[in-house]
């Protein structure tokens, strides 16, 4: 933190009379990840209506020194600053007597003392900076006559806590902005956070040499998350890197407490520890606030407001508890975050509640408040499995999301304290949860343990525990367990004569025999299910059944049976409100369309389902849909797209553990195996590894994009968007082209045209570092991560409503264009593609289209690029492709007898290779059949001469023979097919 050196004076180069007085302690080091709120303190402090400003946050935030930064940068505004440090003033009546001893005021004798100081302060432009207020806040009443009576002073304050005047404009100090986790493999990208910025600076302090390595990044950025971005924290945990790795600090984060101490002895003793720095405000609470302040450790990262009071109260109505609360978030020790539907969120630093943990432990309520704990969180689980069959099932999924940490501590303790009934209770009322947001294994694991127990629960609770552990394993592919767990299940509900379950446990059965593609088993079980659940008139349970049924007729390949059962599913669940079932309904009424040919239809039911799933955050929904739209795009004729959703889907079910069903193997498969031949292997592999890095929300933002038509590209009349990088660089936007300096620098034009023309795959940081800037370092990644803001800036301003989006995932960048852009060089590539290689049948019918594949070509790739030397070896290859089509063009015309085109054509192949032997021959066959015979001897010539010249070779037997023929006035054979 902030070292505290006797007060110096700073003269100015001014005029004696009126010498600028600036008391402050010396500041040590550079302030890292300040900016924001110093020009938010500075420029309130300069505004004529602003007299005090109070910097508030908890304990160790970096207050004062932010404070200390803003002071001196007003220094040559203001004719008197003064720094007032009021840790050691415990009694408010002693703030007055500590300002007037810093500022060098006597008493005098029959006057007040404050009256004094007033005399003091007037007349001059003051500033007083008065350090470390809450503990005298009762004397923000002297303040408020300081104020009233001075009217050129200014005071800033720091304090953990507002101090409640009229004039008070208040500013908190957030913790230090952190390192992307998701960066971890560029030490460039996680030095230029502020948290690992300040790591790094006081790490260098005691060890000079240390630095950011591809061992140590990722824990030193992981430290940062940990000590929440809290300075003191962090510069504390720097200074044992002589003694400790990052990699085993680390591991001693568990204890936290421990490990941060050991600050300058120049320091208070408060910011000498963590730990001293909690206790301080600690101490500060009335006892009453302290024990809910205590008690508030038994959550895990945070809670609602509800919660808080349902858990830390002692009466039914949690009396007094919201005045705690609201005394520690003024006190700077409890933070709150507005949640959606305006419920509060209520969290603490983790160094602050690792301090509550240890006092909550040290009391004999320890145990008492666990067991509140877990059952508050048990009657409100149990709350939201009922709903999460119906219309608020999304807002319900993202309070269990929220709640999960406490959850899992809820059902810790459970398994500890012997408490298995509850355990069971809860971990049955989350399975639904589990198995939507991907907690399968998870999930698995608390059942498991808790059905090994031999606690008390009743049949019907362990009944239920056994079949959610069954639909778990079933997703994970674990069928032999599943299906036991099932048939435990059954046989329970059945001694107790439960319908209801048996006709659950009978459908699941049903899914199960499915899966593995015993359909006559599973149709079996599904209609007795149904049956069962048609007489208790279920109608969610009825939905369900119908849908697994439509699923099991697919497989008998009775499509029109799948279909009746499905949209009878669908309406039960619309007519319920049900979005997870709407979605899984639409979902498989897609893979139906597709298994009946009708894509279209197919397209659009995915689509729904998948923005219905979305909303849901269901992992495993996601998947599923991720392949039924890959499967259309691959019947569409779009193989690279359908490769690239499939890899997408791949990717979740590895990272979330549900493998596809068994029975669906052979038709993924076939459709797999179409995409990688018709791509080619590596074509294949790119796309698939591309899909595969892309985050669930980017791949559902690719799957939701419209398919592109079958068949190459064709330039649009109006295209929405144009992209052209054959020749002179364009980027045009319904019609209207878009300067370059839209873009600003030339390096960000470049890295634009490079991303557009790889922009079917990632491209990684360090790949467009050693690109434009061969010779890497700090400077140049700074400049790469400019540009790439200047890149989305310039897509964001773009004109009207074009969905251009620069995208990042773990393995790099990727523009994502809409659907429907013509992209020059994609077009064209396309173009011939459909041409290189193949026999062509109908010449007449060939030249048009080929004519308009070379009208693409406005000149070879980026041929105007500043930084376009990258682009090399491609620009030469699709001038190589431009040379081969106007050849074949020149072909077309030959064979149809239209010569002067023809020469034409075969002329302009040489001007751009002239060593382009076939276009010679062209030429002699054009020459001596419309009589020219001169010409065509001539052309020989220059033939052998080019060939000489360019590759040192000699003319081939093929040319030979033509020239011989010409020559002798035989006959000129004929071009070979074309």
């Amino acid at each position: 933190m902030d070292a505290r050196r006797p007060a110096r004076l700073r003269p100015r180069a001014a005029s004696p009379a009126n010498e600028p007085l600036i008391s402050l302690p010396a500041r040590a080091g550079q302030l890292i990840g300040r900016e924001a709120e110093t020009r938010e303190v500075g420029g309130l402090l300069r505004r004529t209506d602003v007299r005090l400003v109070t910097l508030t946050g908890p304990p160790g935030i970096g207050k004062t020194r932010v404070a200390l930064e803003v002071a001196a940068a007003l220094a040559d505004t203001l004719d008197r600053v003064a720094f007032v440090d009021l840790w050691t003033v415990t009694d408010p009546a002693e703030v007055v007597p500590t300002i007037a001893q810093t500022l060098g005021v006597k008493r005098t004798r029959h006057r007040l003392l404050l009256d004094t100081l007033i005399t003091a302060l007037r007349g001059r432009r003051w500033l007083l900076l008065l350090d470390n207020f809450e503990q005298v806040a009762p004397a923000a009443a002297q303040v408020a006559v300081l104020l009233e009576r001075c009217p050129d002073l200014k005071i800033l304050t720091t304090s953990r806590a507002r101090l409640r005047l009229s004039w008070e404009h208040e500013v908190p100090v957030p913790p230090l902005a952190l390192p992307d986790l998701q960066r971890v493999a560029d030490p460039v990208a996680i030095a230029a956070s502020p948290a690992a910025a300040l790591f790094l600076q006081r790490a260098r302090a005691v060890s000079p040499d240390f630095q950011l390595t591809a061992d140590n990044t990722q824990s030193v950025a992981q430290i940062c998350h940990r000590l929440d971005g809290l300075p003191l924290a962090i510069e504390l945990a720097a200074a044992r890197v002589k003694l400790l790795s990052p990699q085993s600090m680390l591991q001693r984060l568990r204890h936290r407490l421990s490990l941060l101490t050991g600050g300058g002895r120049d320091l208070p003793v408060r910011h000498q520890t963590v730990r001293a720095a909690v206790a301080w405000s600690y101490a500060l609470l009335e006892p009453w606030v302290q024990t809910v302040f205590r008690r508030l450790a038994v959550f895990v990262g945070g809670c609602t407001l509800e919660a808080a009071e349902g858990v830390c109260a002692d009466s039914e109505g949690g009396e007094g508890v919201f005045d705690a609360l609201a005394a520690l978030v003024d006190n700077s020790l409890l933070r709150q975050e507005p949640q959606p539907g305006g419920e509060i969120w209520l969290w603490m630093l983790e160094t602050i509640h690792d301090y509550a943990l240890e006092q909550l432990t040290a009391t004999p309520e320890m145990e008492a408040i666990l067991r509140r704990h877990a059952l508050y969180y048990l009657a409100v689980a149990e709350k939201a499995e009922p709903a999460l069959a119906g219309p608020e099932q999304s807002e319900w999924l993202e309070w269990l999301e929220r709640e999960h940490d406490n959850l899992r501590s809820a059902l810790r303790w459970a398994r500890q304290s012997g408490e298995t009934a509850a355990g069971l209770r809860l971990a049955g009322a989350l399975a639904q949860f589990w198995e939507r947001h991907g907690y399968m294994r998870e999930g698995r694991a608390w059942l498991d343990a808790l059905l090994a127990e031999d606690g008390e629960a009743s049949a019907a609770v362990r009944a239920k525990a056994l079949n959610v552990n069954g639909n778990l394993a079933r997703v994970e592919g674990d069928y032999g367990v599943a299906v036991a767990r099932y048939r435990e299940s059954l046989a329970l509900r059945q001694a107790s004569g439960d319908l209801r379950g048996i006709a659950v446990a009978l459908n699941n059965l049903g899914v199960a025999a499915k899966d593995q593609g015993d359909y006559a088993a599973a149709r079996a079980h599904l209609e007795e299910s149904l049956s069962l659940k048609r007489d208790l008139g279920d109608r969610r349970s009825i939905a369900v059944t119908l849908n697994n049924l439509g699923l099991t007729a697919n497989g008998q390949r009775d499509h029109a049976a799948a279909r009746t059962y499905l949209e009878e599913s669908l309406e039960h669940f619309r007519e319920l409100g049900d979005k997870w079932g709407i979605a899984l309904a639409l979902n498989n009424l897609g893979s139906t369309a597709v298994l009946e040919g009708d894509y279209e239809q197919a397209a659009a039911l995915h689509r729904s389902s998948l923005a219905l799933r979305r909303g849901l955050k269901d992992k495993w929904g996601v998947a599923e849909g991720l392949e039924g739209l890959a499967k259309v795009s691959a019947a569409r004729g779009d193989p690279r797209r359908a490769a690239e959703l499939f890899g997408a889907a791949e990717a979740l079910r590895d990272q979330f553990g549900f493998p596809l069903p068994p029975d669906e193997h052979a038709d993924y498969d076939r459709v797999v195996g179409s995409v990688r031949a018709t791509l080619g292997e590596a074509g294949f592999e790119t796309a698939w590894a591309a899909g595969s890095a892309l985050s669930p929300e980017q791949a559902l933002d690719e799957a939701l994009v419209p398919d592109a038509p079958a068949g190459p590209p064709a330039p649009a009349a109006h295209p929405a968007l144009e992209v052209r990088l054959l020749g002179h660089f364009r980027f045009v936007v319904a019609g209207q082209e878009i300067p370059d300096a839209h873009w600003g620098r030339p390096q960000a034009i470049a890295i634009l045209q490079y991303l557009l023309v790889h922009r079917h795959r990632y491209v990684s940081a360090d790949e467009l570092v050693e690109v434009f800037w061969p010779e890497a370092g700090r400077v140049e990644a700074t400049a790469l991560y400019t540009a790439l803001s200047r890149i989305r800036k310039g897509l964001e301003r773009l004109p009207g409503s074009t969905a251009v989006r620069l995208t990042r995932a773990r393995v790099g960048y990727r523009l994502q264009l809409p659907a429907g852009t013509l992209v020059d060089v994609e077009a064209f590539s396309e173009g011939i593609r459909l041409f290189r290689g193949r026999a062509i049948e109908d010449s007449e019918k060939a030249v048009g289209p080929l004519r308009e594949v070379l009208s693409l070509y406005g000149g070879d790739l980026l041929a105007d690029a500043v930084y376009g030397d990258w682009a090399a070896e491609e620009r030469e290859a699709l001038r190589l492709q431009y040379v081969e089509a106007t050849h074949l063009l020149g072909r077309l015309h030959e064979s149809a007898g239209r010569w002067d085109e023809a020469i034409r054509l075969y002329t302009e192949t040489l001007q751009r290779e002239p060593s382009f032997e076939a276009a010679h021959r062209g030429l002699m066959r054009c020459y001596a059949l419309t009589g020219r015979r001169d010409l065509a001897l001539k052309q020989y010539q220059t033939c052998r001469r080019m060939l000489l010249d360019e590759i040192d070779a000699a003319p081939s037997e093929e040319t030979e023979d033509l020239h011989r023929a010409i020559r002798q006035g035989e006959p000129v054979p004929a071009a070979s097919g074309v």
